[in-house]
């Protein structure tokens, strides 16, 4: 027996249409703080990804392919009987004027901890039931506080359970980086985002300009400290001012930025009554740390249910879901390097780091002027 439209269940076999289900269980056993990735990999026919690794980036879901080339193609949610807003939550930009960046969903509200069931309608014949809102499939879940035990199916009392979850998260993929070119283009120096600049074992003065200030004891070039490309920081680093800058390999970019995120997630459910009258009370502390730096979701959700068997042939059902989620991100736009992000905006934290040149040390350098406290 399977949920369809409006709560009605029916058997499965009976359908002329695909359907997908997945258990409180499966969702429980994936330790996340949003849904849509907890049910990555557990739905046959349904595409499941994620818009970037930053705690709390959008996730794209698409069911049997895309199908809309101009529109949404993300589907219907519907949560214990009514819609449930999919779209996007808005975020500000680190930049004045706004920028492209990619928004989480609005279903990062909803706590896995609290989930009963979980139901994908596919194909065109799923669509009739919640009109041209479904088009795209409709994903139906039932929360525990909005599921119901009729009578035989569960005992009289009250039960508690709590439930805690740990887990760490860090970069899975990252760039082969050489130790041979510094920044600059045509092997000539420059302070650009490109490794295609001068070898550092070269013993050419000419190739840096004006930044080349000397040699070192062991051959190792010498050039403008990094901070010093302007007047505003050149006086609050007077320290620095012709002392120079070694130009070698330095450290791998991504180890300086790059950490291990740590979330945990505390659950604490009560459940039970009469067979004619079944409560359920699930109350979720959710807090997540990115493996980049200002990365941190925090998400409190209280959720209470009433079911109460009337008749035989008549019950009443009352809900109530609250989520108050706190996101903070930076960019996550597709940057090209130093250049714009895709389609104009706001460049992503991604190209600007991966992009740094092997001969700029990005965790050796101060990102806060120490006069104006600015950046």
């Amino acid at each position: 027996v399977v949920v369809t439209a409006f709560g009605i269940q029916r058997e499965r076999r009976a359908l002329g249409y695909g359907v997908a289900e997945v258990s409180a269980e499966t969702i429980e056993n994936r330790s996340d703080t949003d849904i849509a990735r907890s049910l990555s990999g557990s739905l046959p026919g349904v595409d499941i990804e994620s818009t970037g690794g930053l705690t709390g980036s959008g996730t794209e879901i698409l069911i049997r392919g895309a199908t809309s080339l101009s529109g949404s193609n993300q589907p219907l949610w519907i949560v214990d009987g009514v819609r449930f807003d999919g779209g996007s939550n808005e975020t500000s930009s680190w930049f004045q004027g706004g920028g492209s960046q990619i928004t989480p969903n609005r279903f990062i509200d909803l706590d896995p901890n609290n989930i009963a069931d979980v139901t994908v309608l596919k194909g065109l014949s799923a669509t009739v039931l919640y009109g041209e809102q479904g088009r795209n499939g409709v994903i139906i879940v039932t929360t525990k506080s909005g599921s119901f035990a009729g009578e035989g199916q569960a005992p009289a009392g009250f039960t508690v359970t709590v439930d805690q979850s740990v887990y760490a998260t860090e970069i899975s993929s990252r760039p082969d980086y050489q130790d041979t070119y510094g920044g600059g283009f045509d092997q000539n120096f420059g302070w650009f985002f490109s490794n295609w600049g001068p070898r550092f074992d070269t013993d050419n003065p000419g190739l840096f300009g004006s930044d080349y200030i000397g040699t070192d004891a062991d051959g190792t070039i010498l050039i403008e400290h990094p901070l010093l490309q302007n007047a505003t920081q050149a006086e609050a680093f007077p320290e620095l001012v012709g002392v120079g800058y070694r130009y070698e390999a330095k450290p791998d970019p991504l180890d300086a930025f790059f950490e291990t995120g740590l979330a945990t997630s505390t659950s604490l459910n009560i459940s039970g009554g009469t067979n004619d009258l079944r409560v359920n009370a699930n109350y979720t502390h959710a807090g997540e740390e990115g493996f980049t730096p200002n990365n941190e979701l925090t998400r409190d959700a209280f959720s209470i249910g009433a079911n109460y068997r009337i008749s035989d042939r008549l019950t009443s059902q009352t809900t109530f879901n609250f989520s108050l989620t706190d996101l903070r991100t930076p960019p996550s736009s597709a940057g090209g390097g130093s250049g714009p992000a895709a389609g104009g905006g706001t460049p992503g934290v991604f190209g600007y780091v991966m992009f740094t040149p092997r001969s700029i040390d990005l965790g050796g350098i101060p990102f806060t002027n120490p006069v104006t406290g600015g950046s």
